[in-house]
């Protein structure tokens, strides 16, 4: 038995929801279409049992609503070309978008990114107009929102790659440290997106990090070495090499407490490298000890001994 709470049977109501209410009709998105919509969102989570909402909150019920509609079948059921129509869908996604913002309303907000998330799979969308309407929700007040905006992103990387790669290259140089941050958390390699893990394949990333691996902002840089821990399961040797490089073209000498060294010592730069490299490469220090004569190498023996990420950053020798 299919549960209620299944991905099958939310793409199932919300096909069934948007015909009885005709929400396409006229391509235009007043103050009672948004309440319907609204409230198809709340009675979608009041459905999912209260112990399964961890992992079925807002979140999971607007990415199914959004791959059950916006379907080349389904939407073919509502319009006769679409390709013509899809400037059209998009105006209603904004206009959408622009009063769940005057609402302040978060579950409809991640709708509408994960609708224009959806429009990516459709070769004639704006990838421009996506991505520009993208950034501005990217850097919200609001974190919730911030991360769901980095799935029109993800989109993109299935299904138009370079150009979508092209953008995060873009970003890489923003002077907004939340769009700076958008382009290392798009990337992070989870099932989805395999090629992120592949040697052979990620160089663009590769480089994207690189660029951001001694960002002033302390919530980008952890984000780079978040994206890099992740790869360093599935790639560490690689891992490692690329460490070993950066540091050598910062010109920073290895030493025994490299990871120790403040930022008086190592200069803003170097300091700020260091301290996404102790954060990327954390997984080895703890999981992986056959990599630790290799690490010892890039980091310095302070590191490999005593670098803990919550009681001792800096990775300072016990006191005797």
């Amino acid at each position: 038995m299919v549960s209620i709470s299944s991905k099958s049977k939310i793409k199932e109501r919300t096909l069934e929801f948007w015909r009885k209410f005709t929400i396409w009709n006229n391509m235009e998105i007043n103050t009672h279409k948004y309440e319907l919509i609204n409230q198809f969102l709340q009675d979608e989570y009041s459905i999912i049992p209260e112990k399964e909402r961890v992992g079925k909150g807002k979140y999971y019920i607007t990415v199914s609503m959004a791959e059950g509609l916006i379907t080349q079948k389904n939407l073919g059921t509502f319009f006769p070309n679409i390709e013509k129509n899809i400037p059209k869908i998009l105006n209603f996604i904004q206009q959408l978008l622009k009063i769940a913002e005057e609402k302040q309303n978060t579950f409809v907000i991640f709708l509408g990114l994960c609708f224009l998330g959806q429009m990516i799979k459709f070769e004639t969308t704006s990838m421009k107009r996506v991505y520009n309407i993208v950034k501005k929700w990217a850097n919200h007040s609001t974190w919730e929102i911030r991360e769901v905006s980095c799935y029109p992103i993800r989109i993109g990387l299935k299904y138009r790659k370079n150009d979508t790669l092209r953008t995060l290259l873009e970003l890489t140089h923003s002077s907004e440290h939340n769009l700076r941050r958008l382009a290392v958390e798009s990337l992070r390699a989870s099932a989805d997106l395999k090629w992120l893990r592949d040697p052979s394949e990620n160089q663009d990333m590769i480089t994207i990090l690189k660029n951001l691996n001694h960002d002033e902002n302390i919530y980008v840089r952890k984000a780079t070495g978040n994206n890099l821990k992740d790869l360093s399961k599935y790639i560490p040797e690689k891992i490692l090499e690329l460490a070993n490089e950066w540091i050598k073209e910062a010109n920073i000498l290895i030493s025994d407490d490299l990871a120790s060294k403040t930022k008086k010592e190592l200069g803003k730069d170097n300091f700020n490298l260091i301290w996404t490299l102790k954060h990327a490469l954390r997984w080895i220090q703890a999981r992986n000890p056959e990599y630790h004569p290799q690490l010892t190498l890039v980091m310095g023996s302070n590191y490999v001994q005593y670098f803990h990420e919550k009681t001792n950053k800096r990775a300072l020798p016990k006191k005797k």
